[in-house]
């Protein structure tokens, strides 16, 4: 099935900044070349989903990118960073295909552009020849190679090939590049990656050196500490994470989850405890405080994020008894339904949790009226008393309306997969959702240590640079989605945001959308009515 999504511009920055991607100049498009049998082409290769080791590294490289682009007027001495990596492969091999099979980037999402050289600042430029089967098989001399990687520094120079008789005889024909340097296709690319990420250290250092020398204008200066935070950011990669909070300190504020607390974040030196609807009681306040070392605030939920929910305005689904909007998310299959009423068919939508209960209508507006879509069979009282954070709400929708469901983006004409594993492994991974409000936002999930709601893995995602927000109030309920290889996964359900920034230190945070993982949604509504969900397509 398809999701209804309406249409509307997604917030963007005022900046000049335009969101990605972008078109680049210097290179020609693959179709302009002419194939050439036993020709050796040279391409540059940039992406949006890759595999986990290289999240930070897109992330970095591609605000690098806009802060130069900001400042090459001013800072000529620094030239364009590389956001992606150089693949030498036989003209005529589909490239997209190549990097999906060698390093998991979506072939939906990568680009691809010939060129004619390795460009710019060539040490920090990751270099990779393919030499497939027909390479060997056609016996084509090395020599062939030679113009296209004279200029990259040799620790920056990879081989690929296809077998370990490939490699053994391309270590011993010719010494382009390092032994350790020639790899198989099937192996893993670690050593690979570190390049990336050398490369990327070298432009951060290259960058902050020529803006130290021209820093006499606060315009500059503020360029200067964007990219020095890169830089620590990229630091944390090889340090590890130390925390404030004690064991001792966590066990009191678990032990105070009977009297009210639903959850905890650590930000820099200050510690927020998050009360569910009462203030927690003397007694447990001094147990949490005299355990942390730091500041202790006492907040309700509702004031450390709320509800990306619009009173009386635009969103896409509605629930006229508490009068608020958000967005349909996904549509499904229920089993088991054991369907009593011939009105109601066996699909399902789902809503974000705090939007409808058990019973409740659920709306939408249609050339002008107000029509109802389906009825809410979770979740019910009981489970409301749990808070619902980590709850969706399920619609089960009426049999007349299924006509009324229609495809609008194309995009996603997919079959959806629901991310099963822990949302830690999704740290700095680009993620995008459809709202009712922002129509389609891109963003990052941050690495957040310390911080947990309801006992449940929760998401905290930044908007991507050329991105005002993540989601904006009529967005709760919108399906988070990142691409893993080829796939497109459904991680986590649209919530809220705007932290506070009077009671938080974290510079971001009032741009930050909090998201709740999907699939623990899933299981306790499997859990509580012994039937499950079947996604088939947004």
């Amino acid at each position: 099935m398809a999701a209804v999504v309406t249409h509307r511009r997604a917030e963007t920055s005022s900046s000049l900044i335009s969101p990605v991607p972008r078109k680049r100049t210097r290179f020609k498009s693959p179709s302009s070349t002419n194939a050439h049998s036993c020709k050796m082409q040279l391409f540059y290769v940039t992406f949006e989903f890759g595999p986990s080791e290289l999240n930070l590294f897109k992330l970095i490289s591609e605000e690098l990118y806009y802060v130069w682009k900001e400042t090459n007027e001013m800072v000529k001495e620094v030239q364009e960073p590389i956001e992606g990596l150089f693949l030498i492969t036989e003209d005529g091999e589909n490239v997209r295909d190549l990097c999906l099979k060698l390093f998991k980037f979506s072939s939906k999402t990568t680009d691809v552009q010939t060129c004619e050289k390795v460009g710019f600042r060539n040490g920090n430029s990751v270099v990779i020849c393919h030499l497939g089967k027909s390479f060997w098989r056609k016996e084509i001399p090395l020599d062939s190679l030679q113009s296209l990687v004279k200029d990259v520094e040799k620790s920056m120079l990879f081989f690929i090939v296809e077998s370990e008789v490939d490699k053994i005889k391309l270590v011993k024909r010719e010494s382009l590049s390092f032994a350790s340097h020639v790899l198989e296709a099937s192996s893993e690319k670690s050593i690979i990656y570190e390049k990336c990420y050398a490369g990327l250290e070298k432009a951060l250092a290259d960058f902050i050196f020529a803006l130290k020398l021209k820093t006499n204008t606060r315009h500059l200066s503020g360029f200067l500490r964007q990219i020095e935070k890169l830089q620590e950011r990229l630091n944390t990669r090889k340090s590890r994470e130390s925390s404030n909070l004690t064991r001792e300190c966590i066990r009191k504020i678990k032990d105070a989850k009977k009297h009210g607390v639903v959850g905890y974040r650590l930000s820099g030196k200050t510690l927020f405890i998050f009360e569910s609807h009462q203030p927690l009681n003397d007694q447990s306040r001094t147990l949490i405080e005299s355990h942390f070392q730091g500041d202790v605030k006492f907040l309700q939920l509702k004031r450390a994020f709320t509800p990306q929910c619009a009173i009386r305005c635009g969103g896409e689904i509605i629930n006229e008894r508490i009068e608020k909007r958000g967005s349909l998310g996904m549509f499904g299959e229920i089993t088991n339904s054991m369907n009593q009423d011939n009105s109601f068919s066996s699909i399902i939508a789902i809503a974000s949790g705090h939007l409808y209960k058990e019973g409740d209508l659920a709306k939408v507006q249609q050339h002008g009226e107000v029509k109802s879509i389906g009825l809410c069979i979770w979740p019910n009282d009981d489970m409301l008393e749990n808070g619902r954070l980590h709850d969706i709400s399920v619609i089960k929708l009426f049999k007349s309306v299924l006509p009324l469901l229609s495809k609008t983006v194309d995009e996603l004409n997919e079959n959806v997969y629901v991310y099963g594993q822990p949302l830690s492994t999704l740290a700095d991974r680009l993620v995008f959702k459809f709202g009712a409000t922002t129509a389609k936002t891109k963003g990052y999930i941050q690495k957040v240590s310390d911080f947990e709601v309801f006992d449940g893995d929760v998401m905290v995602i930044s908007p991507r640079i050329g991105f005002e927000k993540f989601s904006d109030k009529g967005d709760s309920g919108s399906v988070v989605l990142t691409r893993i290889e080829n796939r497109l996964y459904a991680v986590g359900i649209v919530y809220g945001g705007d932290l506070d920034l009077s009671i938080a230190e974290c510079l971001s945070a009032k741009k930050e959308t909090i998201a709740t993982s999907l699939k623990v949604a899933l299981d306790r509504f499997t859990e509580s009515t012994r039937r499950s969900i079947i996604f088939d397509r947004i």
